[in-house]
């Protein structure tokens, strides 16, 4: 929910600064969630926010040839946004254990599905995890879609100078 509430927040303030640029210039957005019910949540987000800055909706005209996109791991194959939100989607349960099951990523070609998340994006791909990438214990999985999220998320926290650190 925090995570959902964030991207939107976020998104909408983006979007109205947005605004104040001629059409021509206005850029894309995007989100990918790992699964329908984060997808699901960040539309109605998204609808909640419309009512109350009505002038976003040209974001999310369908006669636009690129309308904001809210999709998830299955569903964004071929989808490409100026800015590009991931929603990791998972945390902490209630009990506050931490899972290693991240839906797609977990099944064998999950780190296909992983790299065609991260690709999405031609200028900007912010992502939003309600964890840090210590905490995801990837050595308890033998999925290759969980070590590669791990190093992913290393990466974006750290940017390279994470990457020059493991060198």
């Amino acid at each position: 929910q925090l995570e959902a509430e964030a991207i939107v927040a976020d998104a909408v303030a983006r979007m109205k600064r947005c605004m104040l640029r001629p059409e021509s210039e206005r850029l894309t957005y995007g989100v990918v969630t790992f699964n329908s019910q984060q997808q699901a949540l960040i539309q109605d987000l998204f609808d909640e926010a419309l009512r109350d800055a009505p002038e976003l909706e040209w974001f999310f005209a369908d006669e636009r040839i690129e309308p904001t996109a809210v999709k998830n791991l299955e569903n964004v194959q071929g989808d490409e946004r100026d800015v590009m939100y991931f929603s990791i989607t998972f945390g902490r349960d209630a009990a506050g254990k931490f899972p290693v099951d991240f839906g797609a990523i977990n099944r064998d070609g999950g780190e296909r599905r992983l790299n065609v998340a991260v690709t999405r994006a031609r200028r900007t791909l912010l992502v939003y995890a309600s964890f840090l990438p210590e905490q995801l214990r990837a050595e308890r999985s033998n999925a290759r879609g969980v070590h590669d999220l791990k190093a992913f998320l290393e990466y974006a926290h750290k940017g390279q100078e994470g990457e020059a650190a493991r060198a």
